[in-house]
């Protein structure tokens, strides 16, 4: 029996699937329109490009907003409130893999059009979550008075004042926790347009209010309060989104001891998830502080805040994948499952390209306008190198959601502690021979070497697929980037020290060229299926708006038998 007949076999025989209601106007499978490709490939677009701009958005509100918060508020406050929201963004990531563990879930009842087993997915995750933020409130409220006094030592004339803030923060945090599986019901159902939209307009919101209290005379107390109004209103946004894409969503308290477990069993490889992305975000800090010193520390600190941008937009762009993979997996749909894991790791490797380049090319005049001439000097290459190595381990993305939404967080928890030991041993036999360079060198390699391993799991093991096939995918990406590079070298030689008009001009046309190389190369490979035409097919999305997913409580107009492994409509 092949792999692909493993995969259906298993998710049809599974304990944990769910037949859809059959009794009222729930007897109706997943509706044919949903597993479109051409309506999930417009779907798909407007996700993406709704997860780009929540994550664009805020970093451009901050860059305004920052200096004139700073300037009110002061040193001692700005700090105290930056800590503050610092402890509970972290204090919040103890929830770990219950987030993805809702996502899972709810696609997966979604797709399978079971009203009943949605509401006691959400009634189930709204209980762990409350009980959860309860307890991390309680505990952090108790040591509230030590963290301000002996943690952060803030001085007695702020005291108070950062101590009352402290505790509305944790109120904040403590309903916002209670309020998680209501923030992702949007994500899960793909509705990303709406929840973006939700969260932009908050983020907006509270820099707005921020603002106006600090002009009006007012301080830490105030934006603290406010900030836990904006969230109950956020909330409430949330759940009437919720209830307007499911008419019929009435979660409730709930038990379920089916759901408890896989929602722990989400949790627990969640946690081991978090734990090797936190480890690979500070040892390479830490491994090099010890090494070579805090002064050459600073050159990688640098460097690695602007490379590894590139796979946090493309992280949150494709997040979508996540959601999509658990409807394909719960409908059966391996053929379209398939495809979509092949056409977005085509995907973010060209985009990665094109957001990479101009950085490799410009890394040094970028750095010399930035800061000082004789920092480029010394973080250049590391820039450069850095650059490379995020944009070669953001290709592992789609594998990484595709594995998630099968239900396979284990192989992800295993990379990702098999990345520490990775990471630190090339920086202890690295960094003390070739300093920087050698280490940030030794990386792109061995990001290289662990995302190929990745995609080859799930190219191999999960789609039952051979693994030549992943050359045709990285091909076209392979081509631009060796193109680019032989550009690069070449227009390089013919220009000493240009200015940087002529030099962004120059980075420009080389992206274009190795973007376009690229596409040409996935358009000889792959035919029909390439991207330029499945761009093309896919165009009318950007004149009109997506049409809403048919809810649950609504009968379908047609249906597809959950696990049969094809869908209506061209493929």
């Amino acid at each position: 029996m092949s792999r692909p007949r493993q995969l259906g076999t298993r998710l049809r025989a599974s304990p944990h699937h769910v037949q859809p209601d059959s009794t009222g106007p729930l007897a109706a499978a997943t509706p044919a329109g949903d597993l479109n490709p051409i309506r999930l490939g417009r779907r798909s677009l407007l996700n993406a490009a709704s997860s780009a701009a929540s994550f664009l958005w805020p970093v451009l509100l901050l860059a305004v907003a920052t200096p004139f918060i700073l300037q009110r508020l002061g040193l001692e406050r700005y700090g105290a409130w930056a800590f503050i929201n610092a402890l509970l963004a972290v204090t919040g990531a103890f929830s770990l893999g219950l987030g993805d563990g809702t996502v899972k879930l709810v696609a997966e009842a979604h797709a399978r059009r079971h009203l009943t087993r949605l509401n006691q997915v959400l009634g189930v995750a709204l209980t762990l979550y409350a009980i959860l933020g309860v307890a991390l409130g309680l505990a952090l409220a108790l040591v509230s008075p030590l963290l301000i006094t002996r943690v952060v030592a803030v001085s007695e004339a702020f005291r108070g004042e950062v101590l009352v803030a402290l505790w509305l923060a944790i109120l904040t945090m403590i309903v916002t926790l209670a309020a998680t599986p209501l923030a992702r019901f949007a994500t899960a159902v793909q509705r990303y347009e709406w929840a973006a939209t939700i969260d932009i307009v908050y983020r907006s919101l509270a820099v707005i209010v921020q603002v106006v209290l600090l002009w009006l005379g007012y301080a830490l107390v105030a934006i603290a309060l406010a900030m836990l109004v904006l969230t109950v209103l956020r909330i409430a946004a949330q759940l009437t989104l919720a209830r307007h894409l499911e008419p019929g969503l009435r979660p409730r308290p709930a038990e379920g001891r089916e759901i408890v477990r896989r929602l722990w069993s989400f949790s627990f490889y969640g946690a081991c998830i978090y734990v090797g992305g936190q480890a690979m975000q500070h040892l390479d800090r830490l491994l090099i502080g010890v090494l070579v010193g805090p002064a050459t520390l600073t050159y990688y600190v640098v460097a690695q805040a602007v490379s590894s941008r590139i796979h946090l937009l493309l992280a949150h762009t494709s997040h979508f994948l996540f959601p999509l993979s658990s409807t394909l997996a719960a409908a059966g749909n391996r053929r379209q499952l398939a495809r979509s894991f092949h056409l977005s790791t085509r995907m973010i490797a060209v985009l990665a390209l094109a957001l990479a380049t101009p950085v490799i090319l410009g890394a040094e005049p970028l750095l010399r306008l930035w800061l000082s001439a004789d920092f480029a000097r010394n973080a250049a290459v590391v820039l450069q190198w850095l650059t490379v190595g995020y944009a070669l381990m953001s290709l592992n993305l789609s594998a990484y959601y595709l594995l998630q939404g099968t239900e396979r967080p284990r192989i992800n928890a295993v990379f990702a502690l098999l990345a520490v030991v990775g990471v630190a041993t090339v920086y202890v036999l690295a960094v003390p021979r070739w300093h920087l360079v050698g280490a940030a060198s030794g990386i792109v390699f061995y990001h290289g070497a662990s995302t190929l391993a990745q995609l080859a799991v799930v190219q191999r093991r999960i789609l039952g697929r051979p693994l030549w096939g992943l050359a045709r995918v990285l091909g076209g990406a392979a081509v631009g980037g060796l193109v680019t590079l032989l550009l690069a070298a070449y227009v390089g030689s013919l220009l000493s020290a240009p200015r940087l008009p002529i030099l962004a001009s120059a980075a420009g046309a080389l992206t274009l060229a190795g973007v376009g190389a690229a596409l040409v190369v996935d358009w000889l490979l792959w035919g029909k299926d390439a991207l330029v035409w499945w761009c093309i097919r896919i165009a009318p999305t950007l004149r009109r708006r997506v049409s809403a997913a048919t809810p649950v409580s609504q009968p379908a107009t047609a249906t597809v038998q959950a696990g049969s492994g094809t869908a209506a409509g061209p493929s």
